[in-house]
């Protein structure tokens, strides 16, 4: 069983798309249309899609879970088709690009003349800003250091070296100028943000004695496929409907009962259903799909589905927790069907979510601005993570 996580930022065409698996993760970004709407998959392929529709401008999530893909099929499935662009994801426009170029040339003729060169000589007469500095390193042409390089990512061989000499403004690098916050009470001290083409989280700090803002990196900047573990903790904790519905599957997932496969009407061919058939195709066994009891699932009318198992000839079912018959026969359990009455006390039962749902939007962050300023690198990482941060009001006079 296993989740993935959509993000689009739908302004740009942006779409991360991430997730965990027993150990494994994966984080991509892709470029998608700016009418680009969440995929829905096919039901057969047995994945269960959270409210999905966009209908504004913004950052959506999505959840795509299932019980019999992992987490490389659910991504193959979601992407198929479109660009992978985790190396290369900031868009630019003609003029940022030219303002860019030009920063590139001052900084070529800076070095000629000094040995040092500093951030904040670079954007003294307005030849740089942050972000062009920001995105020359990025590209690996820079390598940036100093107190304040936590935004920069490490690169092997610059062509130029610039130090870091002064507090550096958040919002200068956020696409929009914003950070996404958790739903309903912005209570949690941790942000996330586009950075860079990237989805990065940002832990909030307020310094000692003068209550400006600092925001530390606790994602790697510029190895982002390595931040996929803090990227969905993020999301889980900060979205509630995204968790609940991913613990719904889970759920389903663990409170499954087995039933024997010849014992239910269903609608696929008697010789799909026969071990013969099986044996004699054993490809079907490697890509399971889902089987209907349409008799069954008129009977009870909430949501229910059968997986056909891949290595028995067994189907799951969420009726929940075991309270079968055995019978010979068959040498498997069957399922003791109930009334609603009945089953009161005796089953626990999970009403799974409609496998997708277009009719209500995705769900969205609260958003607020992103003020404040990026790191002292001297306070953070000597010692691990302040528990508070440094005063800045001496940088700033």
């Amino acid at each position: 069983m296993s989740c993935a996580i959509a993000i689009l930022l739908n302004t740009v065409g942006r779409l991360v798309v991430t997730g965990l698996d027993n150990g494994l993760s994966h984080y991509g970004v892709y470029n998608v249309p700016l009418t680009y709407q969440f995929l829905v998959p096919e039901e057969k392929l047995g994945i269960h899609v959270s409210t999905s529709q966009i209908t504004q401008p913004d950052t959506h999530v999505v959840a795509y879970c299932s019980i019999i893909n992992n987490l490389s099929q659910l991504v193959d499935i979601i992407t198929k088709d479109i660009p992978d662009i985790t190396r290369s994801p900031k868009l630019s426009d003609s003029e940022y690009v030219d303002l860019e170029t030009k920063c590139r040339s001052y900084v070529e003729r800076k070095s000629l003349a000094t040995l040092e060169l500093s951030m904040s000589e670079l954007k003294k007469d307005g030849h740089c800003t942050d972000d062009n500095l920001a995105s020359l390193n990025f590209q690996g042409i820079l390598g940036v250091s100093g107190n304040y390089s936590c935004f920069a990512a490490p690169v092997e061989s610059p062509s130029f070296n610039i130090t870091a000499d002064e507090p550096i403004r958040l919002e200068s690098f956020l696409s929009e100028g914003e950070l996404l916050r958790d739903r309903g009470l912005v209570i949690r001290p941790n942000a996330m943000a586009w950075f860079q083409g990237h989805l990065h989280i940002f832990e909030q700090r307020v310094s000692d004695d003068d209550d400006h803002t600092w925001w530390y990196p606790l994602t790697s900047i510029g190895q982002e496929d390595t931040n996929a573990p803090i990227i969905v903790e993020f999301i889980y904790q900060a979205i509630p409907q995204i968790s609940w519905f991913m613990n719904v599957i889970i759920g389903f997932n663990k409170l499954m009962v087995t039933t024997s496969l010849p014992g239910l009407m269903l609608n696929a061919s008697q010789e799909e259903s026969s071990k013969t058939y099986q044996n004699r195709n054993p490809e079907n066994l490697d890509h399971p799909k889902y089987i209907y009891d349409e008799e069954f699932l008129e009977r009870r009318k909430d949501y229910i589905q059968f997986k056909f198992c891949k290595d028995t000839s067994k189907l799951l079912n969420n009726l929940g927790l075991p309270t079968s018959e055995y019978d010979e026969s068959f040498g498997c359990h069957v399922p003791k069907y109930m009334s609603d009455e009945e089953s009161i006390g005796q089953l626990k039962m999970i009403k799974l979510p409609p496998q997708s749902d277009t009719s209500l939007p995705a769900e969205t962050f609260t958003r607020q601005p992103g003020e404040g300023w990026l790191c002292d690198e001297r306070d953070l990482w000597a010692d691990g993570p302040p528990k508070k941060a440094p005063s800045i009001s001496r940088k700033l006079q």
